[in-house]
């Protein structure tokens, strides 16, 4: 499946200044987290948390999973 137009969609919303939070919804293995990980690859300063495998994280554990770059 081409997902280019949602890559760019996601990548326009990164870019609009003010940044802000992105919360992707959708349906069990519609591809949510492989599509958003793909446009984060190789970006700076970008928390990526998946709550569903992580559901609380406290603040050892945000430093770790924080990418300076």
């Amino acid at each position: 499946m081409d997902r280019s137009a949602e890559r760019r969609f996601i990548r326009h919303l990164l870019h609009s200044s003010p940044s802000s939070l992105l919360i992707a919804v959708g349906p069990s293995g519609s591809g949510k987290s492989n599509i958003i990980k793909q446009v984060l690859r190789g970006r700076k300063m970008t928390l990526y948390v998946d709550f569903k495998r992580d559901p609380i994280m406290n603040g050892e554990e945000v430093r770790f999973f924080f990418i300076i770059g």
